[in-house]
Formats: C-alpha cells, sequence, structure tokens
C-alpha cells in the first residue's frame, strides 16, 4: 500500500493489483488486519513472552517500513525485517533468545538484502527518474554487486559461526555451509563493463 503510487509509475508493477485497482486499498486492508490477529493469536499460544514481544518490535519494523523515496538502506530494512523469522521461531519453541539464534537472523538479513540490491537492478532507470534513493540508484550497478557480495559473504560467516555453536552442528555441517557460499559467491555474475556501472 505505501509503494502503491510509485508502483503505479513503473511499467514492470504497474500491473500489481494495488496499482491496477484488481483490489481496492480497503480490501488489503482488511486482509493485512486478519492477518495480523492470527499471527497475533498463534504467537500468543506458544506462551512464549518473548515471542509476543518479538511479534510486537516485527508488526512496529513493518509499520516503519517506509518506501524506497526514503531510505537509502532500504534493501537493508527489508532483510532486517525478515530476518526477525528465525528469531521469531527460535524464541517461539525455547522461549530463549540466545545469540546464536540473532546470528542466524543476521544471516537471513543479510542474505535477502543481498539479493535485494540484485532485484533493484530491474528498476535502476525508473527509480532515478522518480527520484527514489537506494544502493543502486546512488552507487550504481558495481555498488549494487560490491553490496551484495559483501552481504552474501557476511551470510556465509553469520552461518558458519552460529552452526559451529549449535549443539547438534558438526564439523562437517559447517564446512558445507562455508563450501556452499563460496560456490555461490564466486557463481555471482559480474557486471559487465561500460554497462552503465558508474552511473
Amino acid at each position: 500500500m505505501i509503494d502503491a503510487r510509485i508502483d503505479a509509475g513503473n511499467p514492470r508493477t504497474a500491473g500489481r493489483e494495488l496499482p491496477s485497482r484488481q483490489l481496492s486499498v480497503l480490501q488489503v486492508v482488511l486482509f493485512c488486519a486478519a492477518s495480523l490477529a492470527l499471527f497475533l493469536l498463534a504467537v500468543s499460544t506458544t506462551g512464549a513472552e518473548d515471542a509476543l514481544a518479538l511479534a510486537d518490535s516485527g508488526c512496529r519494523l513493518r509499520d516503519l517500513s517506509l518506501p524506497e523515496a526514503m531510505d537509502l538502506v532500504c534493501h537493508y530494512w527489508l532483510g532486517a525485517v525478515d530476518g526477525l523469522a528465525p528469531v521469531g521461531a527460535w524464541v517461539a519453541i525455547t522461549n530463549h533468545l540466545p545469540w546464536e539464534a540473532w546470528l542466524l537472523g543476521a544471516a537471513v538479513a543479510l542474505w535477502v538484502a543481498g539479493f535485494d540490491l540484485f532485484y533493484a537492478l530491474f528498476d535502476a532507470d525508473v527509480d532515478r527518474v522518480q527520484g527514489l534513493h537506494s544502493i543502486v540508484t546512488r552507487f550504481g550497478v558495481r555498488g549494487a554487486f560490491a553490496g551484495a557480495r559483501i552481504s552474501h559473504a557476511a551470510t556465509v560467516m553469520c552461518l558458519a559461526v552460529a552452526g559451529s555453536r549449535l549443539s547438534v552442528a558438526s564439523s562437517t555441517g559447517s564446512e558445507s555451509a562455508v563450501v556452499g557460499g563460496v560456490a555461490s559467491l564466486r557463481a555471482l555474475a559480474r557486471p559487465a563493463s561500460g554497462n552503465g556501472e558508474n552511473t
């Protein structure tokens, strides 16, 4: 809903439900309210006070998810919200929040943010015309690739450290995480020279 006006001005996203008026704002509000009520009810049945607090934090983060026009670090804000998922699952099951849980959340946050940087490349030109602020519009294609590589490298490190400290972890599991992460990083395409990477 927040970005509906922006989406309407982008040919790639103009066909989405709200910009194309397939759904009304009222319908979306009612659906979100029902989903939130169901979510809070589900969380409350766990009996975990920390889970309730975490759910409240997640709702507040979503409420504060400003459109790209407002924030250069929107990619990492999106990642931070999604990174609450493993943290919430951990506390709902154990009613404890050790630092390993936060490391898993950080891994998800950085992973999502890195891929959102790639996703933003599709709209770089339109975003500049609309005056939106993102890492892609500020630092160009090379900046987006650099940010994604750093984010995904940090993801691998978070997973390796968290995995090495879990009682169910083995050296093989940690090694697999590192090898898989390195392979993923090597597989990332490099921006072609002369493709507006510095614009």
